[in-house]
């Protein structure tokens, strides 16, 4: 049976990334910083297991729980999301969208190379509908 799963796709994997670069600014990233993140990216539900600071009690209410995305093993999934995750960073930097003299240094850093017009716009409409 042949299954899709958007973490395990390296090309959804450079949309998410180029969502938290741009959303980062023109700072450097630890690649393992955005690995995590990308993980909660694909699976939001897997927020509920993180202890939040007492200040920030409403936040995990507002999770909700999707019965199709449960992980049973997160430390297994984020393992075997790596090399589609590499695999995403080195499409980025071959594009000329990620810098990739600090991607040989672990980090990622967005180059000045403009997006297409229907991918920024398409990258806004998300933030949008988030709000």
């Amino acid at each position: 049976m042949l299954t899709y799963h958007p973490a395990f796709d390296s090309y959804h994997c450079a949309y998410r990334t180029l969502l938290i670069v741009r959303a980062a600014g023109e700072i450097s990233l630890e690649i393992e910083r955005v690995r995590i993140w990308d993980f909660y990216l694909v699976f939001p539900s897997e927020t509920r297991k993180i202890s939040f600071p007492r200040d920030l009690p409403l936040f995990k209410k507002v999770l909700t729980q999707n019965s199709y995305e449960q992980v049973t093993d997160s430390h297994l999934i984020f393992a075997r999301m790596k090399p589609f995750q590499l695999a995403a960073y080195r499409n980025l930097a071959a594009f000329g969208l990620i810098e990739h003299a600090d991607l040989s240094k672990n980090r990622l850093v967005r180059t000045n190379k403009r997006l297409p017009r229907s991918l920024v716009a398409r990258m806004d409409s998300i933030g949008e509908a988030e709000e």
